[in-house]
């Protein structure tokens, strides 16, 4: 019985570090144009633009 307790919280620990790895992926952002911008030079742009247009 403990072997299968054991078994089972290995099993849990490897779930759940696998969760804790995961990284959202890196979507695209509407242009204002509406186009999508995919780049990362063209987020960091819209990025910079929205920021000075808030602050």
């Amino acid at each position: 019985m403990a072997k299968t307790l054991n078994e089972t919280y290995s099993q849990r620990w490897r779930e759940i570090k696998q969760l804790l790895r995961y990284k959202s992926p890196n979507l695209p952002i509407k242009q204002l144009d509406g186009r999508l911008a995919t780049l990362d030079i063209e987020k960091a742009e819209l990025f910079k633009d929205h920021l000075a247009n808030t602050f």
